[in-house]
């Protein structure tokens, strides 16, 4: 028998907005970024392009090339950042070196003959050249850093920013790869297709691929549209109350918070977004120091959580998804409890920690306490809108299914 287990796990962040909210839809806006870069050279162009909201258009431009002899720097924009531009020159060039004329200003400097630099700037168009082969180490430095100040300006978006979003792109486009594969391979498995160990392979390997980049993300402080939207999603309601049925976040949460305050990771418990590894935790993007990590190991065992989770919270919204879950232990030991008749039946189980909903029937207290029991022992916490669910034999999930074509969470066929 063969097992593939795909654990599709979320991107937490530390700047989460509050999305209990509809915003109105944003101007259309078009943006092109493309980077490139070798041992000896690099290339990056931005281009942006949007409509505004008084029915006027912005057009912005930026491109840079640096290569062993030379930096060149091309911008061009509406005009509005006019004013920052030119502060920005005055501020790291002077006015030494600078011609003003018709109101283009110039910065060139010459050495031996040759030119040195060149800065033209004039209404919504900046443009600078560098020859380093007669520069000096820090005046390139200084080029270099006044051309990334320009940038930001002009785009902004940080060099921080940029490169998380970059990241989170890449990983949500590796998340839609795998979700694709994971829908043909179940397709595949119904029609007995004989290339279904293939197409599961390549959706492991894509996943795998999405992880890292996801991982990457995270600890940076990047988030996915998917949680967002599911942290907007009225299933994943939370209101902390502990109705005794052994549910373990009503108690856990309030610690955890505490601790993070205490520990000046968090301001408030509204936005609180948590990535539990192995070895380090991560809280709103910033990385638990080890001479803590006591505290929080210690907590984690008063409420008997284990493992590896991404945990995300938004006001009165939670989601909860545990890494790589042994499923089938579970839905056995559901089996032997009489929760379930057949482990090869379908099953819909809505684990929402307050009540269970089995097939759409409400579940009793006591047999919601037990599942709970049950469910922690196992690594799972049980969390609003987390649903456990037999699809077809040997096919089993357990996550969010944000609609029918997205799921966030472990999903495990066997042969």
């Amino acid at each position: 028998m063969k097992t593939i287990l795909i654990t599709i796990m979320a991107i937490s962040s530390g700047l989460m907005a509050a999305f209990a909210q509809k915003n109105p839809p944003p101007p259309s806006s078009e943006v092109s970024v493309h980077s490139d870069e070798t041992k000896t050279s690099s290339n990056y162009s931005y281009s942006e392009s949007s409509d505004g909201d008084d029915g006027g258009s912005s057009n912005i431009s930026v491109s840079t090339s640096s290569t062993d002899d030379s930096y060149m720097f091309r911008a061009r924009h509406d005009g509005n950042k006019d004013a920052k531009i030119k502060a920005l020159l005055l501020k790291e060039m002077g006015r030494n070196n600078l011609e003003v004329k018709n109101g283009k200003h110039t910065w060139v400097t010459n050495s031996g003959g040759e030119e040195v630099y060149e800065i033209k700037f004039s209404k919504g168009r900046l443009r600078i050249d560098l020859d380093k082969t007669i520069a000096s180490a820090e005046l390139e430095k200084k080029i270099v850093r006044l051309g990334k100040s320009a940038r930001t300006i002009i785009s902004g978006v940080s060099d921080e920013k940029r490169k998380v979003v970059t990241l989170q792109r890449e990983a949500e486009r590796m998340q839609r790869a795998a979700d694709r594969m994971r829908r043909e391979a179940v397709r595949l498995q119904e029609d007995q297709q004989r290339n279904q160990d293939r197409i599961k392979l390549e959706a492991d390997r894509l996943k795998r691929q999405a992880d890292r980049l996801e991982d990457n993300v995270r600890r940076s402080g990047g988030t996915s549209t998917v949680i967002q939207n599911l942290l907007d999603d009225h299933r994943t309601r939370y209101d902390g109350v502990n109705r005794g049925t052994a549910w373990v976040l009503p108690g856990l949460l309030p610690a955890l918070t505490n601790a993070f305050i205490k520990d000046k990771l968090i301001d408030t418990g509204n936005e609180i977004n948590v990535l539990k590894e192995t070895n380090a935790m991560y809280v709103n993007g910033k990385q638990i120091g080890s001479s803590s990590m006591g505290t929080y190991k210690s907590i984690f065992r008063t409420y008997n959580v284990n493992g590896n989770f991404n945990f995300n919270k938004s006001n009165n919204h939670i989601v909860f998804i545990e890494n790589a879950v042994a499923i089938e232990p579970i839905i056995r030991a559901l089996e032997a409890e009489g929760f379930i008749s057949s482990i090869n039946k379908k099953l819909k189980l809505e684990i929402n920690g307050d009540s269970v909903i089995r097939n759409g029937e409400e579940l009793s207290v006591n047999a919601v306490n037990l599942i709970n029991e049950l469910l922690l022992r196992n690594n799972v916490v049980a969390a609003p809108g987390k649903v456990l669910e037999i699809r077809s034999n040997n096919n089993y999930q357990l996550g969010y299914n944000l609609d029918k074509k997205t799921f966030l969470g472990t999903w495990v066929m066997n042969d």
